[in-house]
């Protein structure tokens, strides 16, 4: 028999995917943000970088 509840689970599922969620938005952004202002490229390269 389990002893762990579904609820809690769910719960730490639910938590990972909260969290891998964020951390992909932080690097999304940041590589971005680097890339402006260390690389200094132009705009259009940044939204290229975005686009892939």
């Amino acid at each position: 028999m389990l002893t762990t509840d579904w609820r809690s689970d769910f719960r730490r599922l639910w938590l990972a995917y909260a969290l891998g969620q964020i951390g992909s938005g932080v690097a999304t952004g940041g590589l971005a943000l680097v890339a402006v202002l260390t690389l200094a490229v132009a705009d259009w390269q940044v939204s290229v970088l975005g686009a892939v």
